[in-house]
């Protein structure tokens, strides 16, 4: 007769379709990452050179803020807009300046807006603060002691006007 053939047990393999599918799912996700970051660092590009093409004093860094930014762009809302400008040369002054603009609504054609709210800190070394006393009347800006330590700028650039009173800080040796 027949005799029963027997088999060794055989290993049971793993299906890898779950591994696979989170492996593509990763790398998704990555690749959506990847590209929203790629957007807001094009989009703080143009904006930079919007700013450059409105005649602001120096060459700005813009950088958006917030993620997922994509969906900031499709909804016209920007949380955070940061602007960073070194060495910027306006009159007899240099300074150096870091501002946030907080809730940026953009119009239809995306080319302006309005800021709900900036916050921002500029740097005017002594030098400076001495070049605007010395040439007080000169074009860009302008001061006027308001009180012991504080001084009163009203700066008048291409993009902007406003009245700023400043606390005088000395920070390091001189």
């Amino acid at each position: 007769g027949q005799y029963p053939v027997y088999h060794p047990a055989r290993a049971r393999r793993r299906s890898r379709w779950p591994f696979v599918s989170l492996g593509i799912i990763v790398l998704l996700l990555l690749l959506l990452v990847g590209a929203d970051r790629a957007v807001a660092a094009d989009a703080g590009r143009q904006a930079a050179q919007q700013m450059t093409t409105q005649r602001f004093p120096g060459n700005p860094d813009v950088t958006m803020e917030g993620f997922p930014f994509l969906t900031q762009v499709v909804g016209r809302n920007l949380q955070d807009v940061h602007v960073t400008a070194n060495n910027v040369q306006e009159g007899p002054v240099t300074l150096s300046m870091t501002g946030d603009a907080y809730g940026v609504r953009l119009n239809p054609s995306y080319q302006g807006g309005t800021i709900t709210r900036v916050n921002g800190t500029v740097v005017i070394g002594f030098g400076s603060v001495a070049s605007i006393a010395r040439n007080a009347g000169a074009s860009g800006v302008t001061a006027s002691a308001d009180g012991p330590n504080r001084i009163k700028f009203k700066v008048d650039m291409a993009v902007f006007s406003t009245t700023v009173i400043a606390s005088v800080t000395k920070v390091g040796q001189s």
